[in-house]
């Protein structure tokens, strides 16, 4: 069991912080076209961004824990923050998609 640990914290750590990057592209760019007036996406993707830095944090917890527990439990908030994020950048990358082809 002390393998699994940290299995997944570090690579999240790593992908959270690219997808923060990643989200401050998309607003900035519905900003500067004038878009993010008519569209909410803006501020679902500053809530996707919000929830990867928190991915962000639960995984770094995870890695710095000393308790065995304690970090299987910041590992597994920091797993299910990243997924629901990444189900959100779905949404987003859809709704730029759909809304480029009209």
């Amino acid at each position: 069991m002390a393998g699994k640990i940290n299995s997944t914290a570090q690579p999240i750590l790593g992908a959270s912080g690219n997808m923060i990057g990643f989200c401050l592209v998309v607003i900035t760019s519905f900003h500067f076209t004038g878009v993010s007036t008519t569209s909410i996406i803006d501020e679902i993707t500053a809530a996707t961004s919000a929830l990867f830095t928190i991915s962000c944090l639960f995984a770094f917890f995870s890695i710095k824990s000393d308790d065995s527990i304690k970090k299987l439990k910041y590992e597994t908030i920091a797993e299910y923050l990243f997924i629901i994020s990444l189900f959100l950048v779905l949404f987003i990358i859809s709704f730029i998609t759909f809304s480029l082809i009209k």
